[in-house]
């Protein structure tokens, strides 16, 4: 039994006719279980849903959407990735929540590639989701970021930048929404990437889907190298323990 970190109630609405969603939508979910092969997770999707009083059919409602979107939706890395589309991700992620009660948004980044064992993604694509921490399931302790060139302000600013986009409609589930111009300079985004980064003792392995915001190239703003980085907005995430070593290398 895989226990979920994060589930967006918005994002699941989306897939839930309107008069079933006041017998589930709203109850808190606690615990997923994934089943799929050590390959590919495509097909083969199995989820065990576990709530205290909740009703089956809220289980099979919610591997219903699981399944519909696993056929739409590539690993986060693979070049059909864009803004509006949905995407599977596993990683060693970290969450972060701000110690700012101003502010909404809650993130998970990866490590840099190499600094996890199994975790080489393609191109070195990284991966950075934002929610809102009334999604959090489970309790992620504020943080206080420290890092050279990021202060108070700055990261006040990008992480307002980052509040969760609206949520589409119904019939733009299959259509790609069009590119958003993003509020961050790409610089920006790579030094806040740059900056979670000096978090990644925390990090653990998850899984999950979540929608494209955009797909931008992070800089980093010493060198100016950049790596393809997909900023998403998550259905769910979940700890993943069946994933590869945990244990962190210093690459």
């Amino acid at each position: 039994m895989q226990e979920l970190l994060y589930l967006s109630d918005a994002k699941l609405r989306q897939f839930v006719p309107e008069a079933r969603r006041r017998s589930w939508i709203g109850r808190r979910l606690t615990a997923l279980k994934l089943s799929a092969s050590a390959a590919s997770f495509s097909g083969n999707v199995e989820i065990a849903l576990a709530e205290a009083g909740a009703e089956q059919n809220g289980a099979d409602q919610l591997a219903s959407v699981v399944e519909y979107i696993d056929r739409r939706a590539p690993w986060y890395w693979e070049p059909e990735v864009r803004a509006g589309t949905w995407m599977y991700f596993e990683a060693p992620l970290f969450a972060f929540l701000p110690m700012m009660e101003s502010l909404e948004t809650v993130l998970f980044t990866d490590v840099p590639p190499g600094h996890a064992q199994g975790h080489e993604p393609p191109h070195g694509t990284r991966l950075l989701l934002h929610g809102s921490r009334g999604h959090l399931l489970a309790e992620v302790p504020p943080t206080t970021l420290r890092a050279p060139g990021v202060n108070r302000s700055r990261l006040h600013m990008a992480m307002l930048a980052l509040e969760p986009v609206a949520v589409p409609t119904a019939d733009q589930l299959d259509t790609p929404a069009p590119p958003r111009t993003p509020s961050l300079s790409e610089l920006s985004l790579g030094g806040l990437v740059g900056a979670l980064s000096e978090l990644s003792d925390a990090a653990t392995w998850m899984r999950g889907y979540a929608r494209v915001s955009l797909v931008t190239q992070a800089l980093d703003s010493e060198t100016g190298a950049g790596c393809p980085l997909v900023v998403a907005t998550p259905l769910f995430v979940a700890y993943a323990p069946d994933l590869p070593d945990q244990g962190l290398s210093s690459v």
